[in-house]
């Protein structure tokens, strides 16, 4: 039995299906619908939003393409799906596994790289996981200044830390826990 052709097939109709989101007419939910639906039938019932649209980013256009398998065991077969910019730059990717036998992939899972997250936000010079950081360090130290509290403790030094971790040890011999 071929296992690798059908698997083939099917995850390049998907990779197809999910390139004419982004070139179909919005305002037509027929189209929209007709798409979902076929993309939908290459998935198990577990495998949820397989049928949305994958990447929405707003800095680049996203083009999907599916990888030759890489691996398989009897009528199971590995898939996987890149999302790649205009010059070549990995989005996003997903991975799933092909049934041979049911004719459909299972065990959908999803990945953005950081340069996907970064697109999508439309900063892709950006990092918004700092970005992020810095946020929630203003929001604590705003806290903080509110309530006459010391800063936080992420502004411990190394040898703080290391006076912390010898006093639990301490604490730990101390009550016969080994």
């Amino acid at each position: 039995m071929d296992v690798i052709e059908p698997t083939i097939k099917a995850g390049n109709e998907v990779a197809k299906l999910q390139n004419d989101y982004s070139t179909i007419d919005i305002t037509d939910s027929g189209v929209i619908k007709a798409t979902k639906d076929a993309i939908k039938a290459h998935f198990d019932e577990s495998s949820t939003n397989a049928s949305a649209v994958w990447y929405t980013g707003t800095s680049t256009k996203a083009i999907w393409s599916f990888a030759t398998p890489y691996r398989f065991n009897g009528t199971l077969v590995d898939g996987l799906w890149i999302c790649e910019d205009e010059n070549g730059k990995v989005l996003m990717f997903k991975t799933a596994v092909y049934d041979v036998n049911e004719k459909i992939f299972k065990d959908f899972k999803s990945f953005t790289t950081q340069y996907g997250y970064d697109a999508a936000s439309g900063t892709p010079e950006g990092n918004p996981q700092k970005d992020l950081k810095d946020r929630i360090d203003s929001i604590i130290n705003d806290i903080n200044e509110k309530t006459g509290d010391e800063k936080p403790s992420n502004d411990m030094t190394e040898e703080d830390w290391n006076n912390i971790w010898k006093a639990r040890e301490e604490n730990r011999t101390k009550d016969g826990a080994k």
